[in-house]
């Protein structure tokens, strides 16, 4: 990469891997300063959060599993194993996973904004299977993601439809309800299931997040 930046030196940086080129290529660019370190993901992931909020939910989800990590200017970053060949990237509730195509600035880099990247003292090496926790919300929210049918033939205008993860039947729902029991589902670490499946309601937690969206109950 470019020295303090997050740009790859050249085209198709992630799509082929030539050690001789990528050799002269950082020869060329680092007569001035060090270029910055990348890292391309696939059999690696790298999970971040983008706000205080998500990644407190982020560090719950891993709690004291040990893994490699490092701060970057705004966020930290943690490295798993991926545990999805078709993943590249997505975004649950804040929470950022990275994977295929994908590339990430590694540590000793020099962050635009002047700050360095560093591994935290906690890491730990080799890099881990994601953990339970983590995993299992990624899967519910990956799957629900794909359940999730806004239109489709024969659904009412500003209706959506989603598949129940228990007894697989189709419901439909007004799009802003459903996206709230999504919403409700994933903090509970459950795949949605329709009101006949479910074990609990989810009216309370679906007000709790409008409160917290700033929208009335």
């Amino acid at each position: 990469m470019y020295p303090n930046t997050k740009l790859p030196c050249a085209k198709g940086w992630n799509k082929f891997y030539n050690v001789e080129f990528w050799r002269r290529k950082l020869c060329d660019i680092s007569v001035n300063s060090l270029p910055n370190l990348g890292i391309l993901l696939g059999d690696v992931v790298d999970v971040e959060a983008d706000c205080d909020n998500s990644n407190n939910f982020l560090c719950d989800l891993i709690g004291d599993y040990p893994h490699p990590c490092y701060q970057s200017s705004r966020s930290i970053h943690h490295l798993f194993l991926n545990p999805d060949v078709n993943l590249t990237q997505v975004t649950y509730q804040g929470i950022e996973f990275r994977g295929n195509k994908v590339c990430s600035v590694m540590p000793p880099s020099i962050h635009p904004n002047g700050g360095e990247y560093k591994f935290l003292k906690e890491s730990r090496f080799p890099i881990p299977p994601m953990p339970n926790s983590l995993l299992n919300f990624y899967r519910s929210n990956r799957m629900q993601a794909k359940n999730f049918i806004v239109k489709r033939k024969g659904v009412k205008k500003g209706h959506g439809t989603m598949k129940c993860s228990s007894c697989g039947k189709s419901c439909m729902l007004h799009s802003k309800r459903l996206k709230l029991e999504i919403m409700s589902f994933s903090s509970l670490g459950s795949p949605w299931k329709c009101s006949g499946c479910r074990e609990f309601k989810v009216t309370d937690i679906c007000r709790g997040i409008r409160k917290s969206l700033g929208r009335r109950a």
